[in-house]
């Protein structure tokens, strides 16, 4: 998967909710869902870390597929932000990767 490619995928299935919804300001409304999506993942890591609402632990592999739709759904509305403000995402990616790698090489 491209990030490019699926950041226009995302663009086209923004035109269909934002069709059906009208938000009169997406890119706030694309802020608001990455709130949303970040809660209900962080909830998951501390419930498998820590303690669930229902009592212990919950395991990792039961909610692997869970996390993994979250982080998903995060995604999209980050590539969803991106394009309210024609950012192509990739090459950012692309740019402070570059960045981290030559700073935590230089660490000893």
């Amino acid at each position: 998967m491209e990030i490019k490619q699926t950041q226009n995928e995302v663009k086209q299935l923004m035109k269909v909710v934002n069709g059906k919804h009208r938000f009169p300001y997406p890119n706030i409304m694309s802020v608001l869902k990455a709130y949303e999506e970040m809660g209900e993942l962080t909830q998951l890591i501390i419930e498998s870390t820590v303690k669930s609402r229902k009592g212990g632990k919950l395991k990792i592999d039961d909610i692997k597929g869970e996390i993994g739709d979250e982080l998903a759904d995060l995604f999209i509305v980050i590539l969803g932000l991106a394009n309210d403000y024609d950012i192509q995402l990739e090459e950012h990616i692309r740019k402070k990767m570059k960045k981290h790698l030559e700073r935590w090489t230089k660490v000893e």
